[in-house]
């Protein structure tokens, strides 16, 4: 996995990429989506970095969707912000496709491909591989893969959480090896 990244790194100096966009903003957009089975959409993440801002509070359940586009992969999901008074934590899941197809009444980690409580503590800090390691979920492994996931966020106590979270994506590997295939390709013609 070291070389993985090392070489995803390196190749990153050769390849520019958007420096910011927004996934969703609850302050801008409105309230995302109560129903699992219509989701928000988020739309395809650009590539490099991509905030969701949300809020959560009991009774608000929230469902996003999104797609890592061709060619990308799901590097990291930072927790940049979290505000809770009470000091709670806030739940999320997430499944693979465009609609959330467990039912939060009957929860079972065993539908999740993964799941994180995230809070405070962990502002400045990548939970993506905590998602991917969380008992009795499908699990994973490094990055996402291109594709389709939905999100479930969720906060059971009265307090109020607010955070941004940045996802961030990075070329995969294969995509990479075309683009430095091509800068090689370029150079020799010179």
């Amino acid at each position: 996995m070291k070389i993985r990244s090392a070489f995803v790194l390196a190749m990153l100096v050769a390849v520019p990429f958007a420096s910011a966009d927004v996934l969703y903003d609850e302050g801008v957009s409105g309230d995302i989506s109560g129903d699992r089975f219509n989701p928000t959409q988020g739309g395809v993440l650009a590539l490099g970095s991509n905030t969701l801002s949300a809020s959560v509070v009991d009774g608000d359940r929230d469902f996003l969707t999104f797609t890592v586009g061709a060619g990308m992969e799901l590097a990291a999901v930072n927790v940049t912000t979290f505000d809770s008074v009470l000091g709670n934590r806030a739940f999320m899941g997430i499944q693979t496709g465009n609609v959330f197809t467990l039912d939060p009444d009957v929860p079972n980690p065993a539908a999740l491909l993964g799941y994180v409580l995230f809070g405070s503590g962990q502002v400045g800090t990548d939970i993506l591989p905590a998602m991917g390691s969380a008992g009795g979920a499908m699990g994973f492994t490094g990055f996402l893969p291109a594709g389709d996931y939905t999100l479930w966020m969720q906060e059971t106590s009265q307090d109020m959480d607010t955070f941004t979270l940045d996802f961030v994506t990075v070329p995969a590997p294969s995509a990479l090896l075309l683009v430095a295939g091509g800068m090689l390709s370029l150079r020799r013609r010179s």
